[in-house]
């Protein structure tokens, strides 16, 4: 999975549909997944083997600084400047593929 890993970071404006830096990134348990969060507020959700966008888990507009799958990522958390964390129940055809 390293190698995975390593090879997706290599590919040029992959996380173009963040409009700012991002801030936190980590892939799901399972390898399948990987979420963002960004200084533009948004968090976002990839899949590893094709690079493409999943969905986005909202707009903020505040700065997010992290996001985190639960370890079965049938949910994300996110945190912000806002002070809140937003907890996500992800659809489970997400986490099922």
């Amino acid at each position: 999975m390293v190698a995975r890993q390593r090879e997706f970071f290599k590919t040029k404006d992959l996380l173009a549909e963040h409009t700012k830096e991002v801030n936190s990134v980590q892939f799901s348990h399972d390898g399948n997944l990987l979420l963002t969060a960004g200084e533009d507020g948004r968090a976002i959700i990839w899949h590893v083997s094709d690079q493409k966008l999943v969905c986005i888990l909202g707009s903020f507009s505040e700065v997010l600084w992290t996001a985190a799958f639960n370890p079965d990522s049938a949910r994300a958390a996110t945190g912000g400047n806002d002070g809140m964390v937003n907890i996500w129940d992800l659809p489970a055809s997400l986490t099922n593929e």
